[in-house]
């Protein structure tokens, strides 16, 4: 049993004006009809070479992108292990100078 509410009488179907017709506004359906069909399926069999010509630049466009994501990771990486080092350092060096006899 469906227990959603009808909608009222004077809601507008999408292919209707509402209000004074002009035609600076398009109905849903006047625009649907003018709206240019989509491109045709791909067929990989219209230009192998240009198929191969698409990969290789893809590939090389995508291995770009991740060499700086991966320089920019090393160069995070460096600076992390540093500030790190920085850090432990004065802790190492007192740990030795109590180590010796006094």
């Amino acid at each position: 049993m469906n227990n959603k509410p009808l909608p009222p009488d004077n809601v507008p179907i999408l292919f209707e004006r509402v209000g004074e017709a002009t035609a600076d506004y398009p109905t849903l359906t006047v625009m649907a009809e003018e709206f240019p069909a989509p491109p045709p399926s791909f067929d990989p069999q219209i230009d192998p070479e240009l198929l191969h010509e698409l990969e290789v630049h893809l590939d090389s466009l995508v291995a770009q992108k991740l060499q700086q994501y991966l320089a920019d990771a090393q160069q995070q990486a460096i600076a992390l292990a540093l500030a790190e080092i920085r850090a432990e350092i004065p802790g190492l060096i007192r740990k030795t100078l109590d180590s010796f006899p006094k």
